[in-house]
């Protein structure tokens, strides 16, 4: 069966039209996402609402300074000695709370606690990235799905021809 699949899957000829229109329908697909941001770990909700406070009213480069003093001299994670600056990251180099946290805020901002299997954060966004990947290093990608997508088709109307040929007791 599986010889026979591989055939049928190298008979699928995508054309270079088909592969263009599911990029141009999928750009979302072909984003690579990533995150500048610093954070403040401690180990209670308590602490992390009482450092938001303090941080509360402030905007630009006032927030920004108060916050790299305030994970210097509070936080509990590694990358407190650097004011919480974490190096660059995508959505799934993060745990998940933190990253979908992090990917859902306003550049500037400061998040309310966040709790990991780590504690409690406070996550400061500097900026989102986004590089969108181009056709010409999507096209393979995009082959091998809809050469699938089709695969699967001509193996669905195989089984139902197989089918109806068969005798079922």
């Amino acid at each position: 069966i599986q010889v026979w699949q591989k055939r049928e899957i190298d008979k699928i000829v995508v054309s270079e039209a088909e592969m263009k229109k599911y990029y141009d329908a999928n750009q979302e697909e072909f984003n690579e996402k990533s995150a500048d941001a610093s954070h403040i770990l401690v180990k209670t909700e308590d602490e992390a609402k009482e450092l938001k406070g303090q941080l509360k009213g402030l905007s630009g480069s006032a927030l920004e300074t108060k916050f790299a003093e305030l994970a210097k001299s509070k936080s509990i994670g590694p990358s407190g000695a650097e004011g919480g600056k974490l190096p660059t990251f995508s959505p799934r180099e993060m745990v998940p709370e933190f990253s979908k946290k992090a990917f859902s805020m306003n550049p500037g901002t400061v998040s309310d606690p966040v709790q990991t299997q780590f504690g409690y954060h406070l996550i400061y966004l500097e900026k989102k990235n986004v590089k969108q990947t181009k056709f010409t290093e999507a096209k393979a990608v995009i082959n091998n799905r809809l050469k699938l997508e089709k695969a699967k088709t001509v193996m669905l109307a195989k089984m139902k021809e197989l089918e109806k040929k068969a005798t079922i007791k």
